[in-house]
């Protein structure tokens, strides 16, 4: 039962007016394919009315996901290609190298995804390795235990938000090896995570540089920039139902607060809302969640025995 009211603007779009901006973007700019207003209905039938009425707590659920952005293999594949420009431009510069000079230095190149062959950095470094036109014998991974010939040390991963998350398997990497220079590359990066990998000698180069106004709740969220009043009960609401389904970090990992994901998978960072499908909840994005030891897979299986 509803616990508070909330009060929309004369602005804000009403709920019918939403479900069809989505449905318009579903088919224009996401390209999901098998993605009915079916799924949508089953997404908000998560939300019965506990802060506020359940049309008004609808409502709220079809704006935040009207705002939410969804990078299909497509785009993904445009920023890989994208992000390979960049990475080859900055290191040119950093290095004052010539065309003659580049393709020697291009043979030292270490490509190392962040994680195992089947996390996100692997996955990534996948479709990087297709848009660059790179020979798979210059990749190598974290886990393996293969000798690495070459002097500049390439990670790759896809969202680098927490600097924590890649600045420890990358430093713990490179202290056993002699590399001139060490990058980690990624799709999507923090300005908060640049400096404190660049503080640890870990250059970050990215297609997309966001920051606290792309957190949906900081004083600079211009998610909010229309709406300030609805800023605080949009994040009750958030809170309350985020806390069901990822009771540490309601609001995302680390509070993370954001809004996006992509065609394989959905970041912890983004709201649990939209990817968390624990105690019973139905995600709109499912993220697919790692399994690290024999334990979980057994548990996994189990049910199965």
């Amino acid at each position: 039962m509803a616990t508070k009211t909330i009060t929309f603007p004369d602005a804000f779009p009403d709920s019918a007016t939403l479900m069809c901006n989505i449905q318009d973007t579903v088919t224009y700019s996401w390209a999901l394919q098998n993605f009915t207003e079916y799924n949508v209905s089953a997404w908000l039938n998560n939300f019965q009315g506990e802060i506020f009425p359940k049309e008004d707590e609808e409502r709220i659920a079809l704006w935040l996901l009207s705002n939410y952005t969804h990078y299909n293999e497509k785009e993904v594949d445009h920023l890989c290609k994208n992000l390979y420009k960049k990475f080859i431009h900055t290191y040119v510069n950093d290095q004052s190298l010539t065309e003659k000079t580049l393709l020697k230095s291009m043979k030292d190149f270490c490509y190392i995804p962040l994680g195992s062959a089947s996390e996100s950095g692997g996955f990534i470094a996948y479709q990087f390795r297709k848009q660059a036109k790179i020979g798979i014998d210059r990749f190598f991974f974290l886990t393996e235990n293969t000798s690495i010939n070459g002097n500049v040390a390439i990670f790759i991963d896809d969202v680098t938000l927490s600097a924590t998350q890649a600045k420890d398997p990358i430093t713990d990497f490179v202290k056993n090896h002699s590399f001139d220079s060490v990058y980690l590359i990624t799709l999507i990066s923090s300005s908060q995570a640049e400096k404190e990998l660049l503080q640890n000698g870990i250059k970050t180069i990215s297609c997309i540089e966001i920051d606290e106004k792309n957190q949906c709740f900081s004083d600079q969220s211009i998610l909010f920039h229309k709406f300030p009043d609805l800023l605080d009960p949009v994040k009750d609401f958030c809170t309350h139902y985020g806390s069901k389904v990822f009771s540490n970090y309601p609001l995302g990992y680390k509070d993370g607060q954001y809004l996006f994901g992509f065609f394989y998978n959905t970041p912890n960072n983004t709201l649990p809302i939209f990817w968390s499908n624990k105690n019973g909840w139905i995600p709109i994005f499912e993220r697919k969640e790692k399994i690290r030891t024999d334990a979980r897979i057994w548990r996994t299986f189990e049910k199965y025995i």
